[in-house]
């Protein structure tokens, strides 16, 4: 198989393209502005890698690992940007936002003197869902920098937010000293983090 290293471009004044491969040398056509032709071609070499968090692939540069979308924005891969479209393909500067979640706040419910619901979408509002927590913690999970939100990837789910201190887990929150090994869910419901469900050997 003939490895490609250098990106070629389509470029025209209406729609430009930037040609990029995935692992297995198939190449596929990225829209991008005819403005940033000149320095995304400057930065260096770049390619397809599979992302998660979009369920597609993005375009990332090989050597800085840094995405496409949030390079054109000039912001760093920490900082959350998505494709208006969906196609994450389409890096046309039109298409391209920063979503702006530490604005954004759970909706939650009080269900009885001991447990909460905490609301929850996906980033594209696709679904919603909730979790469960203690009561007693309402104020660690609700404060004021951060929305909960989950990622699913073949039928496993991910809640997480984004902190000033990273990505973070509800484990993260309750208990950051233990490994995740540590950590049993009494019932088994991935959703539940109620303090009286959970379980902690410290043997591990």
């Amino acid at each position: 198989m003939l490895e490609i290293n250098i990106n070629y471009f389509d470029i025209k004044i209406e729609e430009s393209f930037i040609n990029v491969s995935n692992k297995k040398g198939k190449v596929y056509k990225s829209k991008i502005d005819l403005k940033n032709v000149g320095p995304i071609k400057r930065d260096g070499f770049w390619h397809l890698a599979w992302s998660k968090e979009h369920n597609s692939y993005i375009v990332i540069n090989k050597k800085s690992k840094l995405k496409l979308q949030n390079f054109l924005l000039g912001v760093n891969n920490n900082v959350p940007v998505f494709h208006k479209n969906r196609d994450t393909l389409d890096n046309r500067l039109s298409n391209l936002y920063i979503y702006k979640e530490s604005n954004m706040k759970n909706n939650y419910e009080v269900l009885n003197d001991s447990t909460v619901k905490v609301y929850i979408s996906n980033r594209y509002k696709e679904e919603s869902l909730y979790f469960l927590i203690s009561k007693c913690d309402t104020e660690k999970f609700l404060d004021d920098f951060g929305y909960w939100t989950y990622a699913k990837s073949k039928n496993k789910y991910t809640i997480f937010k984004n902190t000033k201190n990273g990505k973070k887990t509800p484990l993260d929150i309750l208990f950051p000293k233990n490994k995740p090994d540590q950590i049993t869910k009494l019932n088994k419901n991935f959703f539940d983090f109620r303090r009286e469900n959970i379980k902690i050997n410290l043997n591990l």
